[in-house]
Formats: structure tokens, sequence, C-alpha cells
């Protein structure tokens, strides 16, 4: 879903600070965090916990906590065009091969902006990944992304 418009050359979701998960939890539990920061975003506290343990998929989640909401399967798609969503202050939810998922929260010329719960080497949970490395990293697991657009929007 496209809408014609104005591109700029940055953007970031300002309101996602992101949420942490406690060394040695697995990887699952980044998926939750992930789609628990999406929902808080949008003024919704849940817990998602269980529903990943249940073997619930992202976009099953997003469909059952945003009702409001048209959920996107863009699996496949390239991360170029997932920085239109971010553009429009949206966040993508991607899958990584190895089980975990970050936030593609922004973007420049040079970086992406992802929430990884996982955090980076300095502990932040906020971070660039140079847009040539966010490529590989996002191809290597099959584009696997998730977002949304608000009815009306």
């Amino acid at each position: 879903v496209w809408k014609k418009g104005t591109v700029y050359p940055r953007n970031q979701i300002m309101a996602i600070e992101g949420i942490a998960i406690e060394e040695g939890e697995d990887l699952a539990q980044t998926r939750a965090a992930c789609l628990e920061q999406i929902l808080l975003f949008e003024g919704i506290h849940e817990d998602l916990e269980q529903e990943i343990r249940l073997g619930m998929e992202a976009e099953e989640i997003m469909a059952e906590h945003l009702p409001d909401a048209e959920i996107l399967d863009l699996t496949g798609c390239s991360l170029e065009a997932m920085l239109y969503y971010a553009e429009r202050d949206i966040p993508v939810y991607a899958q990584l091969s190895d089980g975990s998922a970050v936030l593609l929260i922004g973007y420049n010329e040079f970086n992406v902006v992802t929430m990884n719960p996982l955090g980076n080497a300095s502990g932040e949970l906020v971070f660039k990944i140079g847009m040539n490395d966010a490529t590989e990293l996002f191809e290597e697991s099959g584009n696997r992304f998730y977002t949304y657009i608000r009815h009306g929007d």
C-alpha cells in the first residue's frame, strides 16, 4: 500500500525508545518485545509473552490487537520499500533468521535506525545500522517484514 507524497531524506520515530529483554531469555522474547513496542506506540498496553509461547505469529498478534488497522505481510519486499513506512511514523517489524526480531523505526541517507531488545555492544536499544549491512541482514533473513496502516490514513 503506497500513497504518493514527498520523500524525506531522514526520519525517526522518536516515541519508540525500546523494550529490553533480560540476558538469558530466549530469542522469541525479542519478538514479544518488538510487538509490545508497536502496541505501546499505538497506546495499547499488553503482555504478549503467552501469545508468542503459544506459537502465534507476528501478523496474527498484530491483527488481534490492532483491529482498526490493516496488517501488511510484506515478506520479500526490499528494505528500501520498508522505509516508506518508517517515513510515515509506522514501525516495521522485521523477523531475523535466528528467530529474533527488530523494529525498523527510522533512516537517513546512510543508515537504518532499529530498535533491538537485545541491544548493541554499548547496551543501547535504539541504534543505527549501515544501509548496506542492514540490507544484507534482512535479505539473509528472507526480508520478513510486517507492518500496518491505520484505517483512514
